[in-house]
């Protein structure tokens, strides 16, 4: 009888961790507005081979790392104690080079395009919180390149699975848990974050500000 007792409290005891212990439920997701949203193309004077082999160039680690243009918008901020900041880059993917952007690329008129990945990296969303706590928000990018003559090239970013983290789900009896991902719409801030990017590296002046939300 006692070690029925001593069993049942044991099954008791692991239910309990696993049901409270592990996880967490997915908080109302807020958004914070933007007055006017951020444009996600730019039509570059410059010829479309040669902007897509700078473009490649500039989207290298060294490059990226500490830019103060990215880290606008890609910056993931301590969310414990024992956190550090984190500076999020991207991989440059081709037709020939590509790993997670191998599907895209099976697309017609995608040859010229360059497809970013920070392979499942997130960052803190400048937009999408609950109440004074922000979201993780997670994307890959794809900058497509279309020539609009001879020596004139229009880009656009189009973004591919914006998610933000929303809860977690135990994976098991407490080995781990895995965070929830929920679909949202893309903000225009991180897309046109890169537009302002591949002007500066590019010298190019007179592009609006970025729009944040207030």
């Amino acid at each position: 009888m006692l070690i029925k007792t001593h069993i049942g409290f044991l099954a008791l005891a692991l239910t309990t961790l696993i049901v409270v212990g592990c996880g967490e439920s997915p908080k109302t997701v807020e958004v914070k507005k933007l007055s006017v949203t951020n444009p996600t193309s730019y039509t570059f004077d410059i010829p479309v081979q040669k902007l897509h082999d700078t473009v490649t160039k500039i989207f290298d680690v060294n490059h990226q790392l500490n830019d103060p243009v990215l880290k606008k918008a890609f910056y993931a901020k301590p969310t414990e104690p024992d956190d550090i900041a984190e500076i999020i880059t991207f991989r440059v993917e081709t037709p020939d080079s590509a790993i997670l952007g191998k599907e895209y690329f099976q697309k017609p008129n995608t040859k010229n395009d360059i497809f970013l990945n920070s392979f499942d990296t997130p960052w803190t969303s400048l937009v999408y919180h609950h109440k004074d706590k922000s979201f993780k928000y997670s994307a890959s990018f794809v900058i497509q390149l279309r020539a609009v003559n001879k020596t004139r090239t229009l880009l656009s970013i189009e973004t591919l699975n914006s998610e933000i983290y929303n809860g977690s789900k135990c994976c098991g009896p407490c080995f781990g848990n895995y965070a929830l991902e929920q679909k949202v719409k893309p903000t225009t801030i991180e897309e046109y974050t890169l537009i302002l990017y591949i002007a500066e590296k590019l010298g190019v002046k007179g592009l609006k500000p970025l729009q944040l939300p207030g």
